[in-house]
């Protein structure tokens, strides 16, 4: 994580996971940092991430929504972004 200002810290999933986004449990080892930092708000940047399984898409999505922190994605490339719609679009059917 690099730290931005006492709130505020960024995170690039490439260093701190893979450039290919595979299992739940590395979404849930992310958002058990997450959660267990003192940051009020959390910027997730997925620069250089290659690829992306439904499994962590999904882990992902379901842990952001249930953290208490403010989660901001940036540089979500369009093949990672279709994957997070078709997710939300599963998940209220």
């Amino acid at each position: 994580m690099t730290t931005l200002n006492n709130n505020q810290k960024k995170i690039q999933l490439v260093k701190v996971i893979s450039k290919n986004l595979l299992f739940r449990g590395s979404a849930d080892e992310l958002f058990n940092q997450i959660d267990n930092s003192d940051i009020s708000e959390i910027i997730i940047d997925f620069r250089q991430i290659q690829t992306i399984t439904r499994s962590f898409a999904q882990q992902y999505l379901k842990n952001k929504e249930q953290s208490k922190k403010k989660i901001l994605d940036v540089n979500i490339a369009p093949k990672i972004k279709k994957m997070f719609e078709l997710i939300g679009k599963t998940n209220k059917s």
